[in-house]
């Protein structure tokens, strides 16, 4: 037997199980043999702290003992797993099987789709107007970033814990491994996670310390610790390995050992596995702090007299520092009874890494609690009375005078049979008692109980889109909004722990993403956007420099708010068809901004095409704005000098036109002029012409008449 194996034997089991020797785990990773005491064993400081720490682990598993086991029987009850074992074998006994109406999971069921279907959106905003492009890039950044990790899921799987057990968590934090993205966001499971029982924030952020603890397998143990391998290897005897993830028992603080609940899942493990326990923790520390103007990311952390940027920075004169008392988050690795890593945590943010997603909390003592906890009384005696109505149902009482039956045993057979024929000596003597009356109380209470969990899980029947009593709209949109009312803490809480989660994402973007890199996001139109971030410009200034400057983590309420969104659409669509036309078209694109259309921006961009209007949310100092606006107001200036020379243009072609029409109409009357010239001597010439005939007429009159008087005399 080895020295760094005292309890051998011991592992035989699952050593032997694996078919693989403790040292054929890890001959393939080149562990080092132990040649001397490791610093971790013998530094005053670490032990120091490691002592602490074990008290504090020891005292929280302790006192979270009732809570965590409340939590589990939660999500116990969510599953399906309502009775227990004393219920379910009187009733069994009886001839019944233990039935669950499971009203409980479709409360939780709708909570959470709810969360899924109306995810937030956020943003990241600028402190200096001078930082908005930088900002609207750190956006997009983070908006990679989760989509590279999926934290869409893992916070709808961390809201499901909060709602069905009180508290959920999201694990932030940077990867060592160059082939992923650096920062990682991913949840993690409430049973591995003690926090400090003293904080009251609910970000924990007044919380001294943070434990996360993790069952690995021996190998992979050695593998991220391989200077530690002795320690580990010793781990796998020790009681603080008999495995369970949520809930700790009987705890001593006095002492190393701590007996367990079993977890089913590790009962029946023959694999060589360890736990290993992560402690975040925070050690009052006085230190030296930069800050200055245009620092960045470097602007309030500590200063360190060796990194050359913020010496010169400090020499020039361009930041300074000042003495502080600091909490500094320490990171402590510990398996069983010894240390496999204590130091100080690179991040600058001071944020524990869990961010902790609660439900409700309990004034008394600051434990969390679901919805799920209130309705577990009403489900059971909803299961129970179901039992007994089904029971009084299906059986039948009898009373009989002595002697009335020969055989009592054949006479309870035929009774309890649906076609039952029984022989009696005195029909007189045998009465049958049937409490059909008492199984309909039964059925009216389980309908109490069905309301009442509903009520108290504030999902009604109309937010459900179950038919119901109210038949007016009205009615039901105020039924609808009563069971948002009622379940607003718990999505207010998520909205937190989502600000939260997001400042730590950015404080980490900002610290950790130096190098250049070009990465695509989804556009607004739903095609790819590529973007470029620490790219060195032509005027030899770095663009989109992510670590020059620090920006705020908003979460946006608009989407949350869809119903509120979507009345107002309605409103406002009713004012615009009583307003005059013009009125109406200047106001089209606010309208169309309101809706949740597929390719409304599209629609809005197109309107304001139209009617003229800007966006008005753009940043009026933004360069980009600005010469965005300067193109507009230089096409503008152009489509009006076009439009002036086509009416110049115009103008000179109606006045040639109206030159032309003169000439002619001049020419006209000179034409019209001389024909009337013409007519009237025509006119003149017919005259003379016509007294000439009449004096050649009157000539020849005169001459004839003297001859006619000669002869009469």
């Amino acid at each position: 037997m080895s020295e760094l194996d005292p309890y051998q034997d011991s592992s035989a089991m699952s050593s032997a199980a694996s078919g693989l020797t403790l040292e054929e785990q890890i001959e393939d990773l080149n562990v080092p043999k132990k040649t001397a005491p490791h610093f971790l064993d013998t530094d005053p400081q670490t032990l120091k702290y490691f002592r602490m720490i074990k008290n504090w682990f020891a005292f929280e598993r302790q006192k979270q003992t009732e809570n965590r086991l409340e939590r589990i029987k939660a999500h116990n009850y969510k599953d399906g797993d309502q009775w227990d074992d004393e219920d379910k074998e009187v009733v069994e006994g009886r001839g019944q099987k233990a039935s669950v109406f499971n009203i409980i999971k479709q409360n939780v069921d709708w909570l959470v789709g709810t969360e899924k279907r109306t995810r937030v959106d956020y943003a990241i905003l600028p402190r200096k107007k001078a930082e908005s492009k930088e900002a609207e890039a750190k956006t997009k950044l983070i908006k990679y970033i989760s989509d590279v990790n999926k934290a869409g899921f893992a916070r709808s799987l961390a809201f499901e814990d909060a709602i069905i057990s009180g508290k959920g968590y999201l694990d932030h934090g940077v990867r060592s491994d160059n082939s992923e993205e650096p920062l990682y966001v991913r949840y993690a499971d409430w049973r591995n996670v003690w926090d400090d029982s003293l904080a009251k924030e609910r970000d924990n952020s007044d919380g001294r310390y943070q434990f996360f603890s993790k069952i690995v397998d021996y190998d992979i143990a050695v593998a991220m610790f391989p200077g530690r391998a002795d320690v580990v290897r010793l781990a796998l005897n020790q009681s603080d390995n008999a495995i369970d993830e949520f809930v700790e028992t009987d705890v001593d603080p006095e002492s190393d050992e701590m007996s367990e609940m079993g977890n089913p899942l590790e009962m029946d493990n023959q694999r060589d596995r360890v736990r290993l326990v992560s402690c975040e923790y925070k050690v009052p520390t006085k230190q030296k702090i930069i800050r200055g103007k245009g620092l960045g990311a470097l602007n309030g952390v500590e200063y360190d007299a060796k990194n050359a940027d913020m010496k010169h920075l400090v020499d020039s004169g361009h930041a300074s520092t000042f003495d502080a008392v600091r909490m500094v988050m320490w990171k402590m690795i510990f398996c069983g009874n010894h240390v496999l890593q204590n130091r100080k945590r690179i991040y600058n943010h001071q944020h524990f890494s869990l961010v902790p997603m609660w439900c409700y909390k309990k004034k008394k003592d600051n434990n969390c609690y679901g919805i799920v906890l209130n309705q577990i009384d009403p489900q059971d005696d909803l299961n129970k009375r179901r039992s007994k109505a089904l029971f009084i149902l299906s059986t039948k009482q009898s009373m009989a005078e002595t002697g009335a039956i020969d055989d009592h045993d054949v006479f309870i057979a035929e009774r309890d049979r649906p076609d039952g024929h029984m022989e009696v000596n005195s029909i007189a003597g045998v009465k049958l008692i049937e409490e059909r009356d008492l199984a309909e109380e039964h059925v009216k209470l389980m309908e109490q109980d069905i309301k009442f969990i509903e009520s108290v899980g504030g999902v009604s029947d109309e937010a459900r889109g179950v038919e119901t009593n109210a038949t007016s709209g009205i009615a039901i949109q105020t039924r609808e909004r009563q069971a948002h009312v009622t379940t607003a803490e718990p999505f207010d809480n998520y909205r937190y722990s989502f600000q939260t989660s997001g400042e730590i994402q950015l404080s980490l973007a900002e610290q950790f993403f130096t190098q250049e890199k070009t990465f695509r996001i989804t556009g607004d139109k739903g095609l790819p956007d590529f973007v470029d971030i620490n790219m060195p410009g032509e005027n030899g200034e770095i663009e989109n420099d992510i670590t020059a400057t620090q920006a705020d983590f908003v979460v946006e309420a608009d989407s949350y708010h869809a119903t509120v969104r979507q009345a107002m659409f309605e409103s406002f669509g009713n004012m615009l068809s009583k307003l005059p036309p013009e009125m109406a078209i200047q106001l089209l694109d606010l309208w169309i901004d309101l809706s949740d259309l597929p390719g409304k921006e599209i629609m809005v961009e197109r309107v304001r095409a139209v009617n003229g209007q800007g966006n008005p949310d753009e940043d009026p100092d933004d360069q980009e704005v600005k010469m965005k606006r300067l193109a507009e107001q230089e096409e503008l200036r152009r489509q009006q000098a076009i439009e002036d020379k086509l009416l110049g243009l115009e103008i000179s072609l109606k006045e040639a036109e109206v030159e032309e029409k003169r000439a002619k109409s001049e020419r006209d009357v000179a034409e019209a002029k001389a024909k009337l010239h013409r007519i009237q001597t025509d006119i003149n010439l017919t005259k003379i012409k016509k007294a000439e005939a009449l004096n050649k007429i009157e000539m020849s009159e005169k001459m004839a008449k003297p001859a006619k008087k000669v002869e009469r005399g």
